[in-house]
Parts: structure tokens; C-alpha cells; sequence
């Protein structure tokens, strides 16, 4: 099991920057009940996308972030080295 993780699992999920993703994460879900959902509230309105639309959005987003990163450190190989 530590031989999986020290050669497989932990090298990839420092390669997608998981802190970052998390950051991400916190900060779309935040934004919409903090922000978005009081405003839709204070209105008496009701947002359009429902809660599994916007889990699909924000795991879209962390998918796309983590592909970019994956693309950016193969890129700057030569650069960082």
C-alpha cells in the first residue's frame, strides 16, 4: 500500500496542486451561498441552477484546473529544471 501511494497516488496529487483545487472548491461554494444565494433570497427569487447543476459545474472546474495544471508543468519541464 505505501509502495501505491509513494509511486503512483501522492506524485499525482501533488502534480494537480490539490491545495489549489480546494481553494477553488471553497471559493465557488462560498460565492454562490454567501454571495449569489442571499441576493437571490433578499429578492425572493430561486436560483436556476439547482445544487446538483451547480456540484456538476464546480467539479468541472476543479477537472479543468487540475488538467490545466497537469499541461503547465509538462510545458515549463525545461524551464523549471
Amino acid at each position: 500500500m505505501n509502495k501505491i501511494l509513494s509511486q503512483g497516488l501522492l506524485p499525482f496529487v501533488r502534480l494537480i496542486r490539490w491545495p489549489n483545487l480546494i481553494i477553488i472548491i471553497i471559493t465557488q461554494y462560498l460565492l454562490r451561498h454567501a454571495i449569489v444565494g442571499r441576493i437571490y433570497e433578499a429578492a425572493g427569487l430561486t436560483p436556476a441552477m439547482s445544487s446538483f447543476l451547480f456540484a456538476v459545474l464546480v467539479a468541472a472546474t476543479v477537472l479543468i484546473a487540475a488538467a490545466g495544471y497537469v499541461i503547465n508543468d509538462y510545458f515549463d519541464l525545461r524551464t523549471d529544471a
